[in-house]
């Protein structure tokens, strides 16, 4: 079955992340739960984003990016982040939605407000609300729940963009909640 690309306009202000990307400036601080403590690790990631829709909910019509990401330690071959997921633009309510998983079991739904040539764009969401939210697996409920996810995405220059997201975790080692913070600059590759 064949898919019908949409013209870019009807993506809003997504419509800039059509295509491949790569940026090899991001950092990844995060609670290593073997070592007892936050640490820093740099590293390099690839981003697809293909464009497809409308998808209908009723009388809702969802425009979205397919995407996919990879995200290697610098100096390591193996992987050690990969996620899928969608970008949804819904124009008549100027909303874009990040929805996510990620191999650990999470599973995220992030939202915010946007217009149609915004290049900036923050989307959240809270465990636990009905509207934007995060489900974790069970193992994670009890050892590392996510509690709130928010990111910025700029994508002010032409042919880069950049990102930057914070996800909040309960972590019972320490009784208390940390910031898990990854971010990266990315560029487009040529076609």
């Amino acid at each position: 079955m064949s898919q019908i690309v949409p013209d870019p306009s009807a993506l809003g202000p997504l419509a800039p992340l059509i295509g491949e990307w790569e940026g090899d400036r991001g950092r990844d601080d995060a609670y290593v739960y073997a070592r007892g403590r936050e640490e820093c690790a740099r590293f390099r990631e690839r981003s697809s984003f293909i464009p497809a829709g409308p998808a209908h909910n009723g009388a809702q019509e969802l425009y979205r990016l397919n995407y996919t990401t990879t995200a290697w330690r610098i100096g390591e071959e193996a992987p050690f982040h990969t996620e899928i997921g969608y970008w949804f633009w819904d124009a008549e309510h100027e909303l874009v939605m990040r929805g996510m998983i990620t191999p650990r079991g999470i599973v995220v739904l992030a939202g915010g407000s946007a217009r149609p040539g915004d290049t900036t764009l923050t989307v959240s969401a809270d465990a636990g609300a009905e509207a934007f939210g995060v489900l974790s697996n069970p193992y994670l409920s009890t050892t590392a729940r996510t509690t709130q996810f928010r990111m910025d995405v700029d994508l002010s220059k032409p042919d880069e963009f950049s990102y930057s997201q914070e996800t909040l975790m309960y972590q019972p080692r320490i009784d208390g909640v940390y910031c898990h913070r990854d971010r990266n600059t990315l560029t487009r590759l040529p076609t």
